[in-house]
Order: structure tokens, then sequence, then C-alpha cells
């Protein structure tokens, strides 16, 4: 149980409220070179229990994490708990193609697609664009039926 909570504000019109502090779990996929140092699975896996634990009810994560790996080890913890649990706002990202840098509508579909299915939930609560500065065209993102168009589709 908590010892203390977080002042949550509400995301206007969304019905979703999130603590003045979140997660970010880019290191859980064990980025050396980002980071200096790895993280084994198994500790990554604890310190998402612990979260699972505490006041901060916000998870923010990528598919660009780690190439996959944060992800991947958010969807064992998940897994474990039996399901993303009440109250907990689970934030993700539209990833660009890490080898050819495109994210375009198809990619914006296939991004989300796999962030949930490895993720094992059937929706997130926030979805952003991340790094539209690396695409390989900007045009692919704001183009009618670009990725903008193919994301507010996905809002709906």
């Amino acid at each position: 149980m908590n010892s203390f909570s977080l002042k949550k504000n509400k995301i206007k019109n969304t019905g979703v409220e999130v603590t003045e502090l979140s997660f970010g779990t880019s290191s859980l996929g064990s980025m050396p070179d980002t980071y200096g140092y790895e993280v084994p699975e198994e500790r990554a896996l604890e310190t998402l229990n612990r979260f699972f634990k505490g006041p901060v009810n916000m998870l923010d994560t990528s598919r660009n994490y780690a190439m996959g790996e944060s992800e991947k080890r958010i969807g064992l913890a998940i897994k474990k708990l039996g399901g993303w649990p009440k109250n907990f706002v689970l934030s993700t990202k539209i990833d660009r193609d890490m080898k050819t840098l495109v994210l375009d509508k198809k990619r914006t579909r296939e991004s989300i697609e796999e962030s949930l299915k490895i993720m094992s939930v059937d929706k997130v609560d926030l979805l952003f664009l991340h790094d539209p500065e690396y695409v390989k065209d900007i045009d692919d993102i704001k183009k009618k039926d670009g990725a903008f168009d193919e994301l507010f589709k996905l809002k709906e």
C-alpha cells in the first residue's frame, strides 16, 4: 500500500487523470550504450512490480526503446498481474521503422498494433508521435492520409 499519494491532473476532455510524475521505461529494455549499465530482465520485472505498488500512475514507453525490449518486458509484467491495473495510465508512441526510417500511415498502424500485441493490452490511454525529426520524409507524416491523419483515426 502507498504511504503517500500524488496529485493527479485531468487531461482535458479525456477522463484520464495522471499523477504529476510518470515512469519512463526506456532503461528497462537495457540500453547500456545510452545509460552505461545493463538491466537484466529480472531486474526490469522487479522494477515494474514495484511501480504498480507505488503512487505514480502513468507508465510511458515506446516500441523503439531498446528495439522493443522495454515493451516486451512491460508485457511480461502485465501478464503476471493478470492484465493492466485499474487507475493506471499507459502511454506509448507511434515510432518510425528503425531500418527504413519511414513513418507513414501504414507504419503508424503497424507501430500501435505491435505495441498492443507485445504488451498484451487492447488499448493505450495516451498515444504520441515519437521523434518525427528523425523520419525519412516528414511529408509522410503531415500529408493528407499520412501518419497524423492515421493517428487521429486511431483515437476514434
